[in-house]
């Protein structure tokens, strides 16, 4: 597979506590186009496979990365469309469970597009047996292409808005421009009346080819309606959030009552996060605090394929009630997990941020080229001070543990989940057994890796064990010193409700060309830098007041800079 590469590097200096309080790091899960919603005590998880309605669950936001999901619907039931199951999201109204879900009514044809519901009657929404096809909900005049189907409950009326197009469209056979829509709800699955459009591409976005109005969704808040909304292609890194709003007091059918605040969220290339958007919001478990989860992917160029994950972030309000929804955070970094959430499992190993290397080297488990891109290759490398060689361990309390990189939040694992000899890599985290390891304590600092899929030991390959870049895989366990670690703790799962943040810097762009900047909130006015290349030799230095630093004359490769007693890597390309 060919990959475009990024990379950023990102430092922050705490101070913490001795305690383990709960975190969470992004991304939280695999599926892009994420809902989320909390229910009696469960997060409820969905997202797009493409071939199916499939559902996860869990008690905490990073128990959601320790779960696999269930399939509940798809191809072969009864009701079931053949292909291109998009964008599934799960109510429960009056008592009853409701899957709203998009998929080609004609095989696979996706400009035959439409949405669809299942329905469940019991309490638990995860046993596949106990769900029903209700059928396509539609406006009965306006019969056309439809997806991202999503409910509003107001004043004891419910409503449905999705994405759709216009007669003219439709009867043009396409699926451009997208628009989004309302209608009033007579039961969760057939609508009445006529829809009423909510928002549609402007003349300036159709004229940058911007066709796309997409995945409304909808936060109750402080007395008013925010309908959020995806804008531009996923195929692009500019797909972003919009917004409008109406006060919950009028009707929400007439498309004037409604009034625009244009965009809220988009990419932060300092936190390699592009194409931010297809959210959904959730309470925390104690109801006090609001939240977006999202997908991004980490390649400039957009992506509407695997590389997209979903993340999580807490919603700030301004004191006119409006939602602040920030700038995007970086994946692999801990962040404080919603209110009420339970605490993180606690077993033989602390949780908290590893570097992870075999026993007869100083070489480290690191990721290949330092990629946060889905798939990327693991090998053990001479120790670098990077974020691609350290490892967020975390107990899921049933003797396994799961290890995410802490440049990109993916997981370790073993690819295509192989029962034999097999590289182990880095992936979306799925809850899938063979992202799960047991770790085992030998004695004297000496660890064992077993994966939970396959039941091998992980290992440096046997023929490279002294050599830079040499395969981390699985295999048979021998006994042998290839197949033993030792773990470094640098610092426990993260108390971040005492955190207190002294110091973030971040270097940009990363990879560079000519010239690198240094945003910081630290006081680093006169502070000398370093700049070394990987054989340790030093290439250039100077004051941070220079900014930008010039650097054209260094050529292709991996730099290091020494700032302020910190180690950050830095590629040329």
């Amino acid at each position: 597979m060919n990959t475009i590469k990024h990379y950023l590097i990102l430092s922050v200096v705490c101070i913490f506590s001795n305690g383990v309080a709960q975190t969470f790091t992004n991304p939280i899960a695999d599926l892009p186009d994420p809902f989320i919603t909390y229910i009696d005590g469960y997060y409820y998880y969905t997202g797009t496979t493409g071939r199916d309605v499939s559902l996860k669950r869990s008690k905490t936001l990073e128990g959601l990365k320790q779960t696999a999901s269930v399939r509940l619907f798809g191809s072969g039931d009864s009701g079931a469309q053949q292909g291109h199951y998009w964008a599934p999201e799960i109510f429960k109204l009056d008592g009853k469970w409701y899957i709203y879900y998009s998929a080609a009514q004609q095989g696979t044809n996706t400009f035959s597009m439409r949405t669809y519901v299942l329905e469940n009657t019991s309490n638990d929404p995860m046993n596949p047996a106990n769900w029903t096809f209700k059928g396509k909900i539609y406006s009965p005049s306006a019969d056309y292409w439809a997806i991202d189907g999503t409910v509003l409950e107001l004043a004891g009326t419910c409503y449905f808005l999705w994405s759709g197009v216009d007669w003219l469209t439709h009867f043009t056979n396409s699926d451009k421009p997208q628009r989004n829509y309302i209608s009033k709800m007579s039961n969760p699955w057939t609508l009445t009346g006529s829809r009423t459009m909510l928002t549609s591409p402007s003349a300036s976005e159709l004229l940058n080819k911007n066709f796309v109005n997409e995945g409304p969704e909808v936060l109750h808040k402080n007395g008013k309606v925010f309908m959020v909304y995806s804008s531009n292609g996923c195929n692009t890194p500019y797909y972003h959030l919009k917004m409008i709003s109406i006060d919950d007091t009028k009707d929400p059918l007439v498309a004037s009552n409604w009034i625009s605040h244009g965009t809220v969220f988009s990419k932060d290339a300092s936190v390699s996060s592009y194409g931010t958007g297809h959210h959904s919001f959730f309470k925390s478990p104690d109801g006090t605090e609001d939240w977006i989860a999202y997908h991004a992917t980490p390649k400039s160029t957009g992506d509407c394929g695997a590389t997209r994950t979903p993340r999580a972030k807490k919603i700030a309000f301004a004191a006119n009630g409006t939602p602040e929804f920030g700038t995007p955070i970086a994946a692999g970094q801990p962040i404080k997990a919603p209110s009420g959430e339970p605490n993180l499992a606690i077993d033989k190993i602390t949780n908290g941020l590893y570097e992870i290397n075999q026993i007869n080297t100083s070489k480290l488990v690191e990721v290949k080229n330092a990629s946060n891109i889905n798939p990327s290759n693991i090998v053990q490398g001479n120790d670098r001070d990077g974020l691609h060689q350290q490892w967020w361990i975390q107990a899921t309390g049933n003797g396994y543990y799961t290890a995410v990189s802490a440049l990109s939040g993916l997981s370790l694992g073993v690819g295509s989940c192989k029962l034999s000899t097999a590289s182990v890599n880095l992936r979306k985290p799925n809850g899938s057994k063979c992202q799960l390891w047991a770790i085992e304590d030998l004695g004297s600092g000496i660890y064992k890796f077993t994966n939970k899929n396959s039941g091998l030991a992980m290992e440096v390959e046997a023929s490279g064990i002294d050599i830079d870049g040499s395969n981390i895989q699985q295999n048979i366990w021998l006994n042998a010193d290839h197949q033993k670690f030792n773990l470094k703790l640098i610092k426990k799962t993260l108390n971040a409700s005492e955190q207190k943040l002294i110091n973030t810097v971040v270097l940009y762009p990363n990879p560079f060309r000519d010239k690198i900047h240094i945003n910081s909130t630290a006081k680093l006015k006169d502070k000398q830098y370093k700049i070394y290349n990987n054989l340790g030799q030093q290439v250039a230095s100077g004051v941070v007041d220079d900014d930008p630093i010039l650097v054209e004359k260094l050529v292709k490769g991996i730099y290091y800079m020494l700032l302020d007693g910190n180690s950050y890597q830095l590629i040329k390309q």
